[in-house]
C-alpha cells in the first residue's frame, strides 16, 4: 500500500489536554526527584536485617548483600 493513500486517524489535542498531560509529567518527576536509589534502600533493609536478624536471615543471605552494597554500579 502507498503512503499517500493511508489514512491516519486524527487525534485532537486541544490546550487544556496539553496542560493535563504537562501537569501529570510534572508531578511524575517531581515524586522521581525526593525518590531514594535502590542503593539507599537496600542500605536500610539490611540494616534492619542485621539489626532485627529473623531466623531465616542465613549467612549467605548476609554475604549477597554485602556483595551488592560493594558494587559500584548501583
Amino acid at each position: 500500500m502507498a503512503l499517500h493513500s493511508m489514512s491516519l486517524p486524527e487525534v485532537s489535542m486541544t490546550v487544556e489536554r496539553l496542560d493535563l498531560v504537562d501537569s501529570q509529567r510534572k508531578e511524575t518527576s517531581e515524586i522521581h526527584a525526593d525518590a531514594p536509589t535502590a542503593r539507599e534502600v537496600l542500605q536500610e533493609l539490611f540494616l534492619l536485617l542485621e539489626d532485627y536478624a529473623p531466623t531465616w536471615y542465613t549467612e549467605e543471605h548476609h554475604n549477597r548483600a554485602i556483595g551488592a552494597l560493594r558494587r559500584r554500579e548501583m
